[in-house]
């Protein structure tokens, strides 16, 4: 009770009496995405003389297994001009209703991929993203049906970095510091990045915050915005070029997310394809980001937000 206490005390703006009912998430800039095409497969509800349900006239039920796809856009200056970047990533989420519209997750990264930067991509290997530790955050929903808020707490997440405190505790500066930790086993300091293709390898660490707001949409599907950014250090390189640091500013107007149930439940498609019982990275990968039409870098993004340093 003491973490959700501390939650809501952020969220004050909010009625928290009429949980959160009246707190209106911001909404993504009209026009400039895409419609997202998430399918449905042949695993639907049915009720008990076996008679298929309308998935939308059922409401949203808060746990099992879910796919949470993120879109995180930055400006990244670099060689004296400002481009965008997209980071895009899938990771298999468990929720677990606790009652009263709080809703317990618990995340595992299964891919990240990032937009080339002048025609040059920095590449997160699956084997990293799964090494990446699972973390356990809280959301809000004011609701079940179509319409109600959904509200996340500010969650972290650290890669190659053991942090007493890793909200606050300040970022190690060098290899040398007995926080920073081979995440990826490959002998080299932090997590190991190829750049290139076959340009060099850099070794970082990281740390990334993420709050994420939006509605639900269906039994299935909950979608929106949110605030994120993260801090990176560069601790080594197989060459200088890899060694350069470039300022990131992130965008929060244009980062979106989308929540999508995977495990076949309350008319949900099934991406447990094998079925063993699970769904799997493997399995999160072979379905990829495409349905969620991710959309192409715009450096005229770069001059037209208003960006948020950090």
């Amino acid at each position: 009770m003491e973490i959700l206490r501390g939650y809501l005390g952020k969220l004050a703006v909010c009625a928290v009496g009429v949980l959160l009912v009246a707190c209106s998430p911001p909404p993504a800039p009209e026009g400039q995405f895409p419609a997202q095409t998430v399918e449905k497969d042949v695993h639907e509800a049915q009720n008990d003389e076996g008679v298929q349900d309308s998935p939308s006239a059922l409401p949203l039920v808060a746990e099992g297994t879910w796919l949470l796809w993120t879109e995180i856009a930055t400006c990244v200056a670099t060689m004296g001009v400002e481009v965008e970047s997209l980071s895009e990533s899938l990771a298999l989420v468990t929720l677990d209703d606790l009652g009263g519209g709080l809703v317990k997750h618990r995340l595992r990264n299964c891919l990240i991929r990032q937009t080339p930067v002048l025609g040059i991509v920095t590449e997160i290997p699956d084997a990293v993203a799964e090494s990446i530790p699972e973390r356990e955050y809280f959301g809000i929903l004011g609701g079940y049906e179509a319409g109600s808020v959904y509200l996340t707490q500010e969650s972290v997440e650290t890669w190659g970095l053991r942090l007493e405190d890793p909200f606050h505790d300040q970022m190690p500066s060098s290899a040398d510091d007995p926080r920073v930790w081979d995440m990826d086993g490959d002998g080299k300091p932090g997590v190991t990045l190829p750049v290139g293709p076959g340009l060099c390898e850099v070794y970082v660490i990281q740390r990334g915050f993420s709050r994420w707001s939006g509605r639900v949409e269906s039994p299935t599907r909950v979608a929106g915005g949110g605030s994120a950014w993260g801090e990176e250090r560069v601790l080594g390189a197989t060459s200088g070029f890899c060694l350069a640091q470039n300022e990131v500013r992130y965008m929060d107007d244009l980062h979106r997310f989308a929540l999508v149930r995977v495990d076949g439940s309350n008319g949900s498609m099934n991406l447990d394809f094998d079925g063993d019982g699970r769904v799997t990275c493997d399995e999160v990968r072979a379905y990829g980001l495409e349905p969620f039409a991710p959309r192409k870098p715009d450096d005229t993004h770069c001059k037209m937000q208003e960006l948020t340093p950090r």
